[in-house]
């Protein structure tokens, strides 16, 4: 046939496009033509290499392409290396390449190291059957460089794009993509017999929406470097759910350790499913102002439970950090070494929807049983707050967790400031005569002081004696005992306790400060609570 320009018609090779005739034939001998016409890129300096380039676009016009035959869009027979090929339809619903295979475990396309920068564009894909899978890429150098612009998914698939080979199958990206349906996974890099690489890296998804009933959305035994930008990620609420990001396998390669989320919406809508499940032994895992606290499901009966595991084994795991996220559920880490690791996470302004304090929102497993407790992670919590509640305040979040198990810990002294009303010392006269609060579980109270501003500084003016200010665990134990100088308040005080006053019960980490019934006045002033953990 003829070719005038370098876009080829899908119509052109005899495809129908009205969802019922099969369109197989035709795709495949577009792709064959375009395969076996090309041109060779230049070679100089190192530049281009004489790699084929491909010379024709791939143009699927509005309609629904039923494709019944494996590998009619690419197949794995073509072996020598050729880039640029291009398939574009005329937008991302009004092209759809509905797959029915006739064979169990096909894929519609079979990339077997031979295309490089790929480019799809505008189209849809669907399927309907268990027996579909999207793409299977294997690479021993040469599959690389895949676009994946304005394209949806949907309907019922095995795996979406499966990763082999040894090595590249790299620098992937997807641009505004609807993934629907029902699913096994995605973006899948398993952990397959004889591989002897581990260079995957760079997976790119800008605004990915993966919506769907059941399925993983990445699961990355081997490789990494993923990077998730925006978009919405959730499972349907009468759906079976599973596990959005999957991080398996325990050592990787130095540079192919590495995933980062970033303001991302995920909906979590029952207690099947799970945001992450990592084994990384090595390597980090960021999430930045991701939010999965759904106004829908929002109760702690449904999502309240563990969402998110990281398994550090007898390695020191991934370092794992929370920015600026608002949380449901617990997250849970499963260790097994002893104290000769570093484990540790960071959780910075963040807030948590179901618990009131960092001790309940983290479920620890130790998988050795009762050794190697000094294997717990550092788990530090840094500017962040509790389940939004009346009195949300009192409940102290920030905290180092594990420290006091570790045989080597860096650990913050923190200052917790108490005052009633107006920066003020409970008084009868201020309507509190105590104010109280918890502090993190596990915390060694070091010090206290109460001070009591002079008249002459703004305080007050009260001559009457017998005032009389504590702070006490709930428990009965009295930390400090404060009275003003001379026994005259209007001279102020500055009363200072140290303690070594572990917190580690409710009632000992509640605690209040409380004014005798003889303090009649508002007097300016505070206590200081100086504490580890």
């Amino acid at each position: 046939m003829a070719i005038k320009n370098t876009v080829i018609n899908i119509k052109d090779f005899g495809a129908i496009g009205d969802g019922v005739a099969d369109d197989s034939l035709a795709f495949r001998n577009a792709i064959t033509f375009v395969y076996n016409n090309y041109t060779n890129l230049p070679n100089y300096n190192g530049g281009g290499n004489g790699n084929r380039r491909a010379m024709y676009q791939i143009y699927i016009p509005s309609g629904t392409f039923k494709i019944t035959q494996a590998e009619s869009m690419m197949p794995s027979t073509f072996t020598t290396p050729i880039m640029g090929v291009s398939f574009v339809g005329n937008g991302k619903f009004a092209t759809a390449i509905d797959f029915e295979p006739t064979v169990a475990g096909s894929f519609l396309l079979s990339n077997n190291n031979c295309f490089l920068h790929l480019l799809f564009r505008d189209l849809s894909f669907l399927a309907n059957t268990t027996n579909a899978n999207f793409m299977k890429s294997t690479s021993t150098g040469a599959a690389q460089n895949y676009v994946f612009d304005n394209i949806a998914w949907g309907g019922t698939w095995t795996y979406g794009l499966q990763l082999l080979g040894t090595n590249n199958n790299s620098e992937f990206s997807w641009y505004h993509s609807n993934i629907n349906g029902s699913w096994d996974t995605f973006f899948y890099i398993p952990n397959s017999v004889g591989r002897s690489g581990d260079q995957f890296v760079n997976y790119n998804f800008y605004a990915p929406n993966f919506e769907v009933s059941k399925g993983t959305f990445i699961n990355a035994q081997y490789g990494g470097s993923i990077n998730i930008w925006g978009g919405s990620i959730m499972y349907y609420a009468g759906g079976t759910g599973g596990t959005f990001f999957i991080l398996g396998n325990t050592i990787h390669n130095g540079g192919a350790e590495r995933f980062m989320c970033s303001g991302t919406r995920i909906e979590l809508p029952n207690a099947n499913c799970r945001m992450i499940d990592s084994t990384w032994s090595t390597g980090s895992i960021t999430f930045i102002s991701v939010d999965n606290s759904s106004q829908q499901f929002q109760g702690i009966g449904v999502t309240g439970g563990v969402n998110s595991i990281f398994r550090f084994g007898s390695e020191s795991g991934a370092t794992v950090t929370f920015i600026g996220c608002v949380l449901q559920g617990k997250h849970e880490y499963r260790y097994a070494r002893g104290y000769d690791r570093d484990a540790r996470a960071t959780y910075i302004n963040c807030e948590f929807w179901h618990y009131r304090d960092a001790a309940s929102f983290i479920t620890l497993v130790n998988e050795n049983g009762s050794n190697f407790k000094a294997g717990a992670p550092l788990i530090k919590f840094d500017q962040c707050r509790g389940m939004p509640q009346t009195n949300q305040n009192k409940y102290i979040f920030d905290t180092t967790l594990n420290w006091n198990l570790k045989k080597f810990a860096t650990i913050t002294k923190k200052i917790l400031r108490i005052v009633s009303w107006e920066n003020e010392l409970p008084s009868q006269a201020g309507g509190n005569i105590s104010e109280d609060v918890w502090i993190p579980i596990g915390s060694v109270i070091t010090s206290v002081q109460v001070y009591g501003y002079p008249s002459s500084a703004g305080g007050t003016t009260s001559t009457t004696p017998g005032w009389v200010f504590t702070l006490k665990g709930s428990d009965g134990t009295t930390l400090i005992t404060a009275t003003p100088t001379s026994n005259n308040p209007s001279l102020g005080m500055n009363v200072t306790q140290a303690q070594n006053f572990i917190c580690d019960t409710d009632l000992k980490r509640h605690l209040v400060f409380a004014a005798n019934t003889t303090v009649n006045a508002a007097a300016k002033g505070y206590c200081l609570v100086e504490y580890i953990g």
